[in-house]
């Protein structure tokens, strides 16, 4: 799910979260430990 999809999702009244690595910003699963674009362990998350 894109982080449009996501926004409207909250704009619509259901919470959603972002899952994001630090260093280099991609946008991960739940699940990931590790960011698989650049190794770092910095995972923060956002919720809608």
């Amino acid at each position: 799910m894109g982080l449009l999809s996501r926004l409207r999702t909250a704009i619509d009244g259901e919470s959603s979260t972002l899952w994001e690595c630090r260093n280099c910003g991609v946008t991960l699963s739940e699940e990931a430990e590790e960011c698989p674009r650049c190794g770092a362990d910095e995972i923060v998350y956002y919720e809608f």
